[in-house]
């Protein structure tokens, strides 16, 4: 399993004694846009408060500012502890441009956490991953082979299907997509924040392995990214 075990045991340890309120940044937003947005999120910190902000908001609309102005622009409004700057990222993401909507969903969930720390005095922790996460639930990406590499049988894939479901929404996981591609299923699910997913998984595998043992015990986890069909078949190529 390409996953850190120790690692999660390690976050979800710290999770535990951390006392203040755990968020999840919804949605899946790219990591290299995370890491930038919050490189510059960093910068902001060392400016002087933005005067008249609502006048200023006119130039993420002008097409004369180039990309760079507005993301610079986007991460100020997303440091004032104002109700009405909330708003307004909120109404602005419905009609952001595509180079933007990521960046702006981050001012969102930044502008929100900063007026529920005023707000609830409690100290206020993000949880991002390039997947994201719904509801107190992290979202993952994970892939599923054959034991000997070979398509999967139409019986197969039924068993496949009937046991993930059963088995991890018994775990309080939901399952969002479940993509059958010959000789490798992937999904898409949302685990619990304090669930073990290697344990989860490997008990899912054992019971469908009771219809024949033709699921190998390895797979993919990932919270980073969903991955391409091409970048699923080289790991096939090289582990077969």
């Amino acid at each position: 399993m390409k996953y850190s075990e120790e690692a999660f045991e390690n976050f979800q340890q710290f999770l535990e004694t951390f006392k203040g309120d755990i968020n999840i940044l919804e949605g899946i937003v790219d990591v290299d846009v995370q890491m930038e947005y919050f490189e510059e999120s960093k910068k902001v910190k060392d400016l002087p408060a933005l005067e008249d902000w609502e006048a200023k908001t006119n130039l993420l609309f002008d097409e004369q500012v180039d990309t760079k102005s507005k993301k610079e622009l986007i991460v100020r409004l997303a440091s004032l502890d104002d109700v009405k700057v909330y708003r307004f990222l909120e109404k602005y993401y419905e009609v952001a441009s595509d180079d933007l909507k990521d960046w702006t969903r981050l001012a969102i969930q930044e502008s929100r956490l900063l007026l529920q720390s005023k707000l609830l005095d409690q100290p206020q922790l993000l949880i991002s991953t390039g997947l994201g996460g719904k509801d107190g639930k992290l979202r993952y990406f994970i892939v599923l082979f054959h034991r000997s590499y070979k398509d999967f049988t139409p019986f197969q894939e039924k068993i496949i299907r009937d046991e993930l479901t059963y088995i991890l929404q018994n775990q309080d996981v939901i399952i969002e997509q479940i993509t059958f591609a010959g000789n490798y299923v992937s999904i898409i699910v949302l685990f619990p924040l304090f669930a073990s997913v290697t344990e989860i998984l490997e008990n899912a595998l054992r019971e469908i392995n009771q219809y024949g043992n033709f699921m190998h015990e390895k797979c993919i986890i990932t919270n980073v990214r969903i991955l391409s069909s091409d970048d699923i078949q080289r790991i096939i190529a090289k582990n077969s």
